[in-house]
């Protein structure tokens, strides 16, 4: 912020002494930051918009910027060395530097809270705001197209497609450059830095444009920094209307300025013409509607200005050349903002055109809300302003503002600034009648209503003090009055504030957007080469925002797959490509993508995995196949001879089912046995292979990949055409380890739908099978129902009996009822989609399945009902982020664990699991230690008990099973920040003996393993 600071004051400083128009020279301190921002975002577009980026433009205008502050200081003096007449005190200085600094302190206030950068609130205008900064920083608009694939180019490289202004992006892409930044670190301080400027903004227009005193001037500049609309808006990452809120008041001041000094002195003025029609073209390169609201407020200043010119003759310009002034002004603007025109018609007119955004927002905002009299959310926030408090604000302001057309300072301008206000806010709610528009213009046009109020505090008093002399003041009660107009006015002052400090605290807890992988994932920045190819995962648990930020973090890389963001999608790559690298979910298979575990690196809800390096071709088929079907795997034609070498390559089938099965391969019988299996031909086929399934239930192939890697064996055989000997493939099958497969249906009955489920876990668990209904358009989970699956060699069924009416279920097995757990809300009118999943505690090892789902109508009644049948899955369920090699005891081996969240917070859930491996069979009784500890030994929280949630005690432990063991516990809520040790171990139960424990040969002291932890505030 303080580098955006020194920029806008040096592309501004000469600017604002060389040509400010004779009336806003006292102001001209002031000015000279705000000039410079708009300065540096013309000039910054009209290089991006043409054939250099910011790395050439910013170099480029600090040089001429430059040489206007050595000119300006050769005519003019050093800075602070020449006062002139009205020209603001130090008294006046500081109150207002005061004043902007607390707006940007409460903008940045959640940061402070989180301890690291953040996006604040739920606001998907960051994924585009982002990548287009970082984009601009290295090349133009028009080469952006020819960037590296990624989720996020095509945004970026049409910013009219999208309705996207770059204005932003430009001067965040300048300062970032400057200081070396990463763009999502200063993405929030810069628009907080934005809102203080705004601020800065406001006061000027109400001085210089409206006349008021410098007392008055900073409570009218106190009232829009405190009000909560405004903070809502900028804690929602909306960066294009911060990035114009600013220039809003800013080209008012300059545009009735420039006009009157092109109307006083025509030609003498072509300085101040050519500054007030760049100020002014900023408007439409930061963001188009920000010009409606100018608009509105200019043509209601720029009437009261005529009429006042028709009643003022002497010394004044005349109507005629007042309006001949303002056509100048509006035609130079053209010429400076004319690419912005053809952007506009380009696609953001058209994006606009349609209300296709709402954010839950259906009804118009009160005009409470507008003034900062009640908090803005969504979702409601819990309010104590004592009652009647807001009707009080409601009818001071009033008031306010009524005395400010009777008796304020320039009451014609401030008549005509309400006209302006109220129409732009009449046109919004009854021509456009767009409730999520109507919001926003609020927000930009409420500084016009609270300044009008200002003005009204200032006008009571000089009224009062003209009406009576000093002892009829003192009979009448006049300073008893002025007294109340004080107090009323800071009352207004803690209400607004009370209802800006409830937004900050809805948005204190913890980031809206990925509060657990930013800025984590910027470390793939390092770990992933420039220009590395990475195939992205189409995974739908972090399908939308998370995958843009992850989109972003390999911008400097190629992306491949089918990738889904926030606002974006692709499909990068040939279908059998396989990147260099691999980014998927924490808790993703990583096999079904051609990878093999560990990962190189986890962060969040990724991990990341480097190809291996015999991997050369890959396909992710995931096919189900009935009895009968054929599925054939093409086999790439177009590829490089060496590629297609059959003779050093190897084809690996990867194929699961419940049920003995018999397939063929390109003709040749398999017999498969129930489970996860690997079918490896080599040589690799030249041609496409056919896949039969002639066996029962259905067979899942998973994936095909080429090997480069030469497998022993292999028959020849003498071809019929030719007198060349051809090689015969040689087929093995392999079982994969550690593997769930889970087969569901679902049939529907009226009200009532059975889930069939089948699932094959023998060698690791317990896992959960998850039904959770989504209400799929509002994104909100209203039902959860959990079964818990222990390990077993057979096939397991369960028959899950939901009841839609009442949301009861009820769970039968083989060995009768079964015990489930569920959770639920409550559905309210709306379409629901019902997804399974496999989990381990809290967290899925799957992606989830869309197995059934129904439709709420408002008279409550069911309607709607889809189902689908035999959706097959399978994975591994053996996956801990921590590896370990650790014995407890002489029989049993901690493999790993895993904690979530990554960040621990004091009061927040911890989810540790466990990968337990007993080496032995008939284990007597034991049960684990988890302790948190401090450095001293202190314990602060404790999560005993028998593993795997006590379903599966240790008596049952066969050797070679894998036990996958869940524990949650929750953090004190008064718990320090700092660093602490959680301490793991096993005590035989009951006689509470601790098992020694040896890691890496070494006998570890207290029997227990120290695995060190970080909890936030």
């Amino acid at each position: 912020m303080a580098l955006a600071t020194m920029l806008a004051w040096r592309c501004g400083w000469g600017l604002a002494r060389l040509a400010l128009p004779f009336a806003l020279l006292p102001f001209r301190r002031l000015l000279t930051p705000l000039i410079g921002y708009a300065v540096v975002v013309v000039a910054g577009y009209w290089g991006v918009r043409s054939v250099v980026g910011l790395n050439t433009v910013l170099p480029v205008l600090l040089f001429v910027c430059t040489a206007l502050n050595i000119l300006a200081w050769r005519r003019i003096g050093a800075p602070f060395t020449r006062h002139l007449p009205g020209q603001m005190t130090w008294t006046e200085g500081v109150s207002l530097f005061l004043l902007v600094l607390a707006t940007i302190v409460v903008n940045v206030a959640p940061l402070i809270r989180y301890n690291h950068s953040a996006a604040i609130g739920g606001g998907w205008d960051i994924e585009v705001a982002l990548p287009m900064a970082r984009y601009l920083e290295r090349a133009p608009v028009a080469a952006i197209a020819t960037m590296p694939d990624n989720p996020l180019r095509d945004l970026a490289a049409n910013p009219p497609k999208i309705s996207h202004n770059i204005g932003f992006a430009i001067w965040q892409g300048c300062v970032d450059l400057l200081g070396g930044f990463e763009a999502f670190d200063t993405f929030t301080p810069l628009i907080a830095w934005l809102r203080g400027l705004g601020i800065l903004a406001v006061y000027l227009w109400l001085r210089a444009t409206l006349g008021l005193r410098m007392w008055v001037a900073l409570i009218g500049s106190a009232w829009v920094s405190a009000n909560a609309l405004l903070i809502w808006i900028s804690y929602f990452n909306f960066e294009k209307q911060l990035a114009g809120f600013p220039l809003i008041p800013l080209c008012l001041v300059i545009g009735m300025a420039t006009v009157e000094e092109i109307a006083r002195s025509r030609w003498a003025a072509w300085s101040s013409a050519l500054l007030g029609s760049v100020i002014l073209a900023a408007l439409p390169v930061v963001y188009y509607p920000a010009i409606t609201v100018w608009a509105a407020l200019a043509f209601g200043l720029g009437g009261a200005r005529l009429i006042e010119a028709y009643k003022v003759r002497s010394g004044a310009p005349a109507p005629q050349a007042l309006i001949i002034a303002a056509l100048i002004l509006m035609a130079l603007t053209t010429l400076v903002a004319a690419p912005t025109i053809e952007d506009y018609f380009d696609g953001f007119g058209f994006r606009y055109s349609h209300q296709v955004t709402s954010l839950g927002i259906f009804d118009y905002v009160r005009s409470s809300t507008i003034v900062g009299l009640t908090p803005f959310q969504p979702r409601e926030i819990e309010t104590t302003a004592p009652e009647g408090a807001e009707q009080a604000g409601g009818i001071l302001l009033l008031i306010l503002i009524a005395a400010a057309c009777v008796s304020g300072p320039h009451r014609l301008r401030l008549a005509g600034a309400l006209i302006g206000g109220v129409t732009y806010l009449a046109w919004l709610r009854w021509w456009q009648a767009y409730p999520y528009a109507y919001m926003k213009g609020a927000a930009y046009v409420s500084f016009a209503f609270l300044g009008l109020a200002a003005a009204g505090i200032q006008g009571l008093w000089q009224w009062q003090g003209k009406r009576w002399t000093a002892a009829e003041r003192h009979a009448h009660g006049a300073m008893a009055r002025r007294s109340a107009l004080v107090v009323g006015a800071l009352g207004l002052c803690v209400l607004m504030g009370a209802n800006q400090l409830r937004v900050v605290v809805a948005h204190i807890e913890r980031p809206g957007l990925y509060p657990d992988d930013a800025p984590a994932l910027l470390e793939l920045r390092t770990l992933v080469p420039s220009g590395s190819t990475v195939t992205m995962t189409s995974d739908k648990r972090v399908r939308g925002v998370i995958n843009g930020f992850a989109a972003y973090a390999l911008d400097h890389a190629i992306v491949w797959g089918h990738v889904r963001t926030g606002y974006a999608e692709s499909r990068a790559g040939d279908s059998g490509a396989i990147g260099g690298y691999g980014l998927l979910h924490a808790f993703e298979d990583p096999l079904l993508w051609g990878y093999t575990y560990p990962p190189v690196w986890r962060g969040g809800s990724y991990a990341l995995y480097r190809r291996p390096p015999e991997t050369q071709k890959h396909l992710r088929l995931l096919n189900v196949l009935e009895s009968g079907e054929v599925l054939v795997v093409p086999v790439n034609a177009e590829s490089s001879e060496a590629e297609t070498d059959t003779g050093s390559h190897t084809l690996r089938l990867m194929v699961a089912t419940l049920a003995p099965a018999t397939v063929e391969v390109n003709d040749a019988p398999i017999s498969l046995m129930p489970g996860r299996r690997i079918i490896t031909l080599h040589p690799a086929p030249s041609q496409d292979v056919a896949i039969r399934h002639i066996g029962a239930g259905p067979l899942l192939v998973e994936t095909a990949t080429w090997l480069t890697h030469t497998v022993p064996g292999g028959q020849m055989s003498v071809a019929s055409d030719h007198n060349v000997r051809a090689p015969i493939p040689e087929m093995t099958v392999q079982p994969m380890t550690n593997s769930a497969i889970v087969q569901a249906s679902a049939v529907a009955s009226g009200a009532v739908i059975t889930t069939t489920l089948e699932t094959l876990l023998p060698e690791a668990g317990p896992v959960r099978a998850a039904l959770d209904i989504w209400d799929v358009e509002r994104g909100i989970q209203y039902g959860w129902y959990g079964l818990l699956i222990v390990p077993d060699s057979e096939v397991q069924r369960f028959s899950m009996v939901l009841s839609l009416a009442d949301g009861q279920m009820q769970c039968v097995s083989a060995g009768g009822e079964t015990p489930i757990g569920a959770y639920f809300a409550g559905l309210k009118p709306g379409r629901y989609t019902a997804r399974l999943s496999l989990a381990v505690g809290t967290q899925m090892i799957n992606e989830p399945i869309d197995l059934f789902g129904f439709e709420i109508t408002s008279g409550r009644a069911i309607a709607g009902v889809w189902v689908r049948e035999n959706q097959i899955q399978a994975g591994s369920v053996i996956n801990p982020a921590t590896i370990l090699v650790t014995r407890i005891g002489r029989d049993i081996a901690l493999l790993g664990y895993t904690i979530m969240p990554p960040r621990l917070r004091a009061g927040g859930a911890v989810d540790l699991i466990l990968w337990w491996r007993p080496l032995n069979d008939d284990l007597e009784e034991r049960s684990v230690l988890i302790h948190l500890v401090d450095a001293a030994g202190n314990k602060y929280a404790q999560a005993d008990g028998p593993p795997a949630e006590g379903v599966l005690p240790t008596s049952r432990w066969r050797a070679g099973l894998t036990v996958i063991d869940a524990r949650q516990f929750r953090l004190p809520a008064d718990l320090p920040p700092g660093d602490y040790t959680l301490l793991v171990g096993m005590y035989r139960w009951p006689s509470l003996e601790r098992l020694p424990v040896v890691q890496n040969n070494t006998l570890l002291p207290g029997a227990v393993i120290r695995i060190p932890v970080r909890i936030d505030a």
